[in-house]
């Protein structure tokens, strides 16, 4: 920690400060550096300006501060300094500054008394300087250098403190605004790019212009401020609040001036400036040269990887071009684009092309067309991959797509006037002029001319900067021609096409006369938007206003004419396209990633004009924009809903999951068509659930970005010696800098309101099973499996567990992870009905879902404490457990412990089989049910059933052998056969099929109303016959008794395991597969059909293990291809033998030798929307039970998802449409309406292409728009649900489809209660 004295020397920099938007929204990610990130842009004033007699006082106030800073949560800006209003020097009493936007800390000063004698050296200036307060009174963090100094002079007559904390700091008059003489004649082109070009140049003094030296250590803290951090201190807790707490919203709309300037190539710019030659000096080169060389370590501490290439390749590169050519080895053509690559390479790029990496010249002589050269190999390399329909060369995914978006800016052009052999010759020229002094061309040529045509590197654009300050600003009267001055500007212009430095509308001038009309009206409309933003036509009255409309107008006009380039690039480039083809590709790449810019800055406009307030924690909540939205403001909900939607358009153009993020921008607009959307729950819930999705877009580009940087920035920066923040918040930067970013400011705040409406848990949890209360200590843990929850030991027993899982499948067992695991919450949807959910019920397992940024934050900020939670139907309480909680969870488990008997032994195994004939099985089978079915006193097997089973079996042949184990008895098959669906046993392929042959009787009778497709299963031991007939049968036998005894041990080797279990499934999977049972299984389907191939296996439904998911299930096979349908049994087989799958027998206490699989083949229907039913209530209002055990539930549950079920089995993120169905009055209730993202779909009409994974548009699902058609699918479901459960005797889960009219059921199995 900094705690510096004041030091006794001061010194004064006028400067500008340039606010900039930003947001808090990733302050809490892990990637954040921690400690406070000061960026500050500075600019060079003239001295006349102090001076300036048209400059006025600053009103009522004799000092106003105006600091940029930003800090971390919680952090606070004081000044502390030689005067009483500033503390005497005492930081507990300084004058605590005000956030305001743009990370500039306010306040204002009426009285400013010097504590320094009279007539003493300090008489005449108060010295101050910057302190960050720490949250929690972690301390005080004291700006390094020199005190800073406030003339009383100008205190007097009301003055300005402005610059940046740890930065530079001016003390000036506040300025009046002269405005311009009137008649003035209009300024030319060239005075125009002048004024920009000094503009950009001021922004540059020559107080930063040189290289910046190390920071200095932190001085030792005053000897007049004892300090030791959490020391108490006399501070009063009214001024200790003030101090500590971060700033408050304040309800005033800032505003901003749009569009910015053209952005010079120096806007980042952290190198040194320029050095005025008037002569070659070969030593001072070679000592650049060596400096340059010596700045990286080699990474030595850095992993094998680019990012160490690139360290080690440095330190023979020091030149700008050398520095490109490294690049060009690892992206250029024939190379491999990895995100690992692309990561490094963006942030080398983007180091050396803003100065954080200095070039020096190499000793060698290359025009600027090498570097051009190089730029189009790696572009062209680029290109041909990144096509959305047509591209060459290797896959890439999308993460990769956004990361190439970091590469490109940073390239220098190769169109035809730089890839040509003496391209930039103007300067030449310019440097011989005789109209110049002898002396100016001198230093044209030595700094600029020569320096750029032997070693060309951006460093010369900053020169170029400067210089037109020294031939504009600085200039005597005369000294410099006009023709001179235009034609200098020209060359700016033109160095600046070279660098790439071109803003998004001098990009579209530039190409305009190539455009054809359409395109050119387009992008006149843009410019005609920017420029009612900018010249203050649109006014200034909020986003439901002009102002609004104005944002709307450029936010369209942005996104049609990025469209227009996006559709010409969405091709992949040949890697022989011509030259001129290379280069407009180029020209229309940086054109589109420009116009993204542009959208950022419209977004921030659109968010400032709607009041959002201050950006920072708990803002949004509070803010002018937030109350609008929680009122339902109609108008303010539709101008929210069409910025947003064009955010997501904008997201689609980047190619960042276009189909989605289209989809989810017409939802937007769909749902404020009509009024408010959140006018009645249902609109609530509807726009909430698309709100949902549009955050997950958000928050799944934010982390593809940091994945793909990664550690690297920080890593490269300590390889080449960088400042900690500078690579600490370079990722944070880069999110900051994206239309995303201003997505989640727009989306948090509507999706609390609609969450509000909705009447949902405003904490952000979804209460999926309840239960509780629970005491216990939270682990977070990847996923539910085994190993996930460790023991932690409390008063010798093992303490219970509130598991914090960051992801699912949906199909995992809370058991597996832990007996321990006694609550879960989950940091993501999860579909009410899965079967995690069921299994967590069914172990009365309190479960909670939630995808809010805040309380998974907080759930974190928890893990390793003692917790209190409880999930209920009012809401999920999470939160530390008191002393006289944790007293009574002791207090419980001791009673329990001393009432429990001994430990029982184990119970012995199931006696050895009895029956010998497959039809004394089914005998059994038969009574046992016939017993089951009289004792509940529920339904009974239909006549239908029975007589469809009679008639249709055939006498069974002997099988080879019945194995009874602890699961029931298996019967095998010696054959290489496969049978009718219908005449599946339980003992002869499984539960699964058994009850999907019964189903297909069922269905045959008039009142079943639902189909069951048809099919056919692959008995148990066919397999094992498959695998005698190769010769493998005894090498199976041996490696599976090798699993069982790897999974044998109590603290098994993983390892061991896997590689257990691979070599099961590798001997399974090589064996060829029969031929003859491929043409059994295609001819028993249709015709050139499509099937899924299920897994049926002994081990599943079992008590402590319900397996579901466990197993494979290949979706799409087609029965014409032998090869395919053969691959996809072997796949089902293999599946038992997975590790997630043994370990999970294994923490059921089962034997693997006892594990078996049949396989299930049933053709597949093309569903427009696939369901889970669970025909008894889960909530536990309705779950009576009568004194038989069981009683009709009154309300059933459904599920739904477009598409095939998969999508709900797969644990997708998202929710699916959620109906609860009154049974007694058949009224229908959508708790939820679905946000799922994709949806898995056959070809409706060319079965033959199989499957395909579509983006889902709710805006045009039925389900979602039509209250009716929702009532109608519920009551038909539950009356399905109604049949089966009374034909079975007990509530059911139940899965299906819809086709058409037709509903389809694919499984029911007792509902766990």
């Amino acid at each position: 920690m900094n705690t510096s004295a004041p030091a006794r020397a001061a010194g004064s920099v006028a400067i500008r400060v340039v606010a900039c938007e930003s947001t808090s929204n990733h302050r809490r990610r892990a990637h954040r550096a921690r400690r406070s990130r000061v960026i500050a842009t500075a600019a060079a004033e003239g001295a006349e300006e102090a001076n300036d007699p048209t400059q006025t006082p600053a009103g009522p106030a004799a000092v106003r501060f105006g600091i940029r800073a930003e800090l971390d949560y919680g952090e606070a800006l004081i000044v502390v300094g030689g005067a009483k209003e500033l503390g005497s020097w005492e930081p507990e009493s300084g004058f605590a500054l005000t956030w305001s936007d743009g990370n500039v800390w306010q306040g204002d000063l009426a009285t400013l008394t010097n504590d320094a004698p009279e007539n003493s050296v300090h008489s005449t200036a108060v010295e101050f300087k910057l302190v960050v307060v720490k949250p929690d009174w972690g301390g005080y963090w004291w700006e390094e250098g020199e005190n800073r100094l406030i003339d009383m002079e100008l205190v007097r007559t009301g003055c300005e403190v402005s610059g940046a904390f740890g930065g530079h700091v001016k003390v000036n008059a506040v300025e009046g605004g002269a405005t311009p003489a009137a008649g003035s004649e209009p300024l030319t082109h060239a005075q125009k790019a002048a004024q920009r070009a000094v503009a950009n140049v001021q922004e540059y003094p020559e107080a930063v212009m040189q290289a910046a030296p190390p920071p200095p250590p932190p001085p030792p803290p005053p000897p007049d401020v004892p300090f030791t951090e959490n020391a108490p201190t006399d501070q009063s807790p009214a001024t200790a609040a003030e101090v500590a707490t971060p700033p408050q919203p304040v309800m005033v709309i800032p505003k901003i001036n749009l569009p910015p300037p053209p952005p010079p190539a120096t806007k980042e710019w952290q190198g040194g400036g320029p050095e005025w030659k008037w002569h070659r000096d070969k030593d001072q080169e070679r000592a650049k040269m060596e400096e340059a060389r010596n700045r990286s370590d080699g990474g030595v501490n850095l992993p094998e990887g680019p990012a160490k290439y690139i360290a080690a390749g440095d330190k023979e590169a020091p030149s700008w071009l050398q520095k490109l050519e490294l690049i060009q080895s690892i992206l250029g053509q024939g190379h491999r684009i990895t995100l690992a690559r692309l990561g490094a390479a963006s942030v080398y790029l983007r180091w050396i092309s803003t100065g954080a990496l200095f070039c020096a010249e190499d000793g060698n002589h290359h025009r600027p067309n090498r570097p051009a050269e190089i730029a189009r190999d790696i572009f062209v390399s680029l290109e041909t991959v990144a096509g959305e329909l047509y591209k060459h060369g290797a896959e890439v995914g999308e993460a990769e797509r956004q990361m190439m978006r970091q590469i490109h800016p940073w390239l220098p052009s190769f169109s035809s006037e730089f890839a040509c052999s003496e391209p930039l010759t103007r300067i030449r020229n310019i440097a011989h002029r005789s109209d110049i002094s002898e002396d100016l061309k001198k230093q044209i040529k030595h700094t600029i001319q020569n320096k750029l045509h032997r070693n060309a590197g951006p460093e010369d654009l900053v020169a170029t900067e400067a210089f037109i300050k020294r031939i504009t600003v600085d200039a005597h009267p005369g000294e410099c021609p006009q023709a001179f001055v235009d034609e200098f500007m020209l060359f700016y212009d033109e160095l600046k096409r070279f660098f790439n430095c071109s803003g998004a509308i001098e990009r579209l001038d530039a190409m305009y006369d190539t455009f054809e009309d359409e395109t050119r009206a387009r992008v006149q409309e843009l410019k005609e938007a920017m420029w009612a933003l900018d010249d203050g036509s649109a006014g200034h009255d909020g986003l439901t206003g002009n102002e609004g409309q104005a944002i709307y107008r450029a936010l369209r006009a942005s996104i049609d004419v990025r469209g227009i380039f996006t559709g010409g690039l969405s091709t992949g480039m040949r890697n022989d396209a011509p030259d001129e083809a290379v280069s407009q590709r180029q020209a229309w790449r940086l054109a589109e990633i420009a116009i993204e810019e542009l959208a950022f800055v419209v977004l921030a406009r659109a968010l400032q004009s709607a009041g959002a307030g201050v950006e920072g924690e708990g803002d949004e909540k509070t803010s002018h924009f937030a109350n609008a939205l929680n009122s339902g403001d109609a108008s303010m909900w539709g101008c929210a809903a069409a910025a947003a939607a064009g955010g997501m358009r904008h997201m689609a153009l980047s190619m960042w999951r276009p189909m989605q993020c289209d989809a989810v921008a017409r939802e937007l607009e769909a749902w404020v068509q009509h009024g408010s959307p959140i006018a009645t729950q249902e609109d609530a819930l509807r726009c909430r659930a698309s709100l949902q999705r549009a955050r997950r877009l958000v928050e799944a580009h934010t982390q593809a970005l940091i994945d793909g940087f990664g550690d690297t920035p920080v890593g490269l920066g300590k390889s080449f010696g960088i400042q900690e923040h500078v690579g600490g918040t370079f990722v944070d930067a880069v999110i900051r800098a994206n239309v995303s970013f201003q997505l989640s400011r727009l989306i948090s705040p509507m999706l609390r309101a609609a969450t509000w409406a909705a009447g949902s848990d405003t904490a952000g949890y979804d209460a999926i099973v309840l239960g509780g209360p629970v005491v216990g200590i939270l682990q977070e843990c990847d996923r539910l499996e085994p190993g996930a929850v460790k023991e932690n030991w409390h008063k010798g027993r093992v303490a219970p567990v509130v598991a914090l899982v960051w992801g699912a499948d949906g199909d995992e067992e809370v058991s597996a992870a832990g007996k321990q695991v006694r609550g879960v919450v989950l940091a993501r949807d999860l579909p009410h009905l899965s079967h995690l959910a069921i299994r967590a019920r069914q172990e009365q397992v309190p479960l909670a879902s939630t995808e809010d940024e805040e309380t998974r934050n907080y759930a974190r900020y928890l893990v390793g404490q003692w917790v209190f939670f409880h999930v209920t139907p009012e809401g999920v309480i999470l939160a530390p457990a008191t002393d006289a909680q944790i007293a009574a969870y002791e207090a419980d488990a001791a009673r329990i412990s001393k009432a429990e008997p001994p430990t029982a032994a184990p119970a012995a195994p199931a006696p050895e089989p009895v029956p010998e004939t497959n039809a004394e099985a089914e005998s059994m089978d038969d009574v046992a049910w016939e017993k089951n079915v009289k004792k509940k006193g529920k339904g009974k097997k239909g006549k239908g059933q029975k007589e469809k089973v009679k008639k249709t079996s055939t006498p069974e042949p002997k099988v080879a052998e019945t194995k009874v184990t602890a699961q029931g008895t298996v019967q095998f098959s010696d054959k290489l056969e496969c049978r009718p669906l219908g005449d599946a046993t339980k003992e002869t392929g499984g539960a699964k099929a058994s009850v999907c042959g019964e189903l297909t009787h069922f269905a045959e009778r008039p009142e079943a109303g639902f189909k069951a497709p048809p099919g056919v299963f692959v008995p148990f031991g066919v397999m094992e016959t498959c695998m005698r007939e190769a010769g493998k049968g005894d090498e199976l036998t041996k490696l599976i008794a090798a699993l069982d005894a790897a999974a044998a041990p109590d603290d098994p080797d993983p390892a061991a395991i896997e590689d257990a279990c691979k070599a099961v499934r590798d001997l399974i999977e090589c064996v060829p597969f029969p031929a003859d049972l491929a043409a059994q299984i295609a001819a028993a389907m249709p015709t050139n059909s499509w099937v899924v191939v299920r897994s049926s296996a002994n081990v599943e439904d079992l008590a402590g293990m319900s397996a579901a998911g466990l197993y494979e299930s290949v979706l799409g096979v087609s029965t014409s291809s032998a090869a395919e349908l053969g691959s996809a049994v072997q796949e089902v087989w293999a599946s038992l033998y997975s590790r997630r799958a043994v370990m999970a027998r294994r923490a059921a206490g089962l034997k693997q030798a006892d594990a078996h699989m049949a396989v299930l083949v049933q053709e597949m229907a093309p569903a427009t929307v696939s369901f889970v039913l669970h025909t008894a209530a889960v909530s536990g209002a309705d779950n009576t039970r009568g004194a038989d055990g069981f009683a009709p539930s009154r309300t059933l549950e459904a599920e739904i998802a477009v598409g095939l079920g998969e999508t709900l089995a797969s644990g997708a993120r998202g929710t699916p449409w959620r109906l609860e169905i009154d049974q007694t009055s058949g009224d229908v209730r959508t708790t939820a309406f679905a946000s799922l993202s994709t949806a898995i779909m056959m070809h409706k009409h060319a079965m033959h292409l199989g499957m395909k994974t579509v983006a889902v548009d709710y805006s045009r699902q039925e389900l979602s728009t039509d209250r009716e058609q929702r009532d109608t699918l519920g009551r038909r479901l539950a009356a399905v649900g109604a049949a089966l459960e009374a034909e079975y005797g007990a509530p059911q889960d139940i899965e299906g489809c819809v086709v058409g009219d037709d509903v389809y059921i694919v499984q029911s199995r007792p509902q766990p209660l």
